[in-house]
């Protein structure tokens, strides 16, 4: 089976590693960053993926460390990823795990993780593809849960608000022939 890492799993991972390096005794006080260095998104101690990362077992840390942030599928000529790529970066796996893990938009040519503060980052992702001399990859991912489904020629946005009541997608990316199934809502 395979799965993508994403940016909830990449915050439990943070803390538990910290707690395996440092013990559960050392994550205080609950107000203070976790001591990552310059990172994008610093987190604190009183965040809940803190509380999630002491419960972890090792199988499930080692599960989730081993989730990759993109599986290349070269053989489909297609890509997973949690949020989405850096359309401005032509080789794919010189992307940060921050992006791949949260853009929604680009905007003056940088990536960003809010809706409606510029352009979706798979509209530019589209336009470099057609312009690319070599076949387009077809990229699929989630994490877009405001846009919901999203199916479009290459880009494949599979969130469909399953954490708040809505469907939980599945897509055979072979026939793009997809299911959905009704949740219930999980977060406001």
């Amino acid at each position: 089976m395979y799965c993508v890492r994403g940016n909830h799993d990449d915050y439990v991972i943070r803390f538990k590693t910290y707690e395996n390096l440092h013990g559960a005794d050392h994550m205080e006080p609950k107000k203070s960053k976790l001591p990552e260095g310059d990172v994008a998104d610093p987190m604190k101690f009183k965040d809940e993926h803190a509380d999630m990362a002491r419960n972890l077992t090792r199988e499930d840390y080692d599960y989730l460390v081993q989730c990759p942030m993109v599986i290349d599928l070269p053989f489909l000529n297609a890509r997973v990823v949690h949020g989405g790529l850096d359309p401005n970066i032509s080789d794919f796996s010189q992307n940060d795990p921050h992006t791949v893990f949260n853009i929604r938009d680009i905007k003056n040519h940088i990536p960003t993780n809010d809706d409606d503060k510029g352009e979706h980052w798979t509209d530019d992702y589209s336009a470099a593809q057609k312009k690319s001399s070599s076949p387009s990859t077809k990229v699929y991912y989630g994490h877009d849960a405001s846009r919901g489904l999203d199916l479009q020629n290459i880009t494949f946005g599979l969130d469909s608000k399953c954490v708040y009541g809505g469907d939980l997608t599945a897509m055979n990316i072979r026939t793009h022939w997809y299911t959905q199934v009704k949740c219930d809502k999980y977060s406001d």
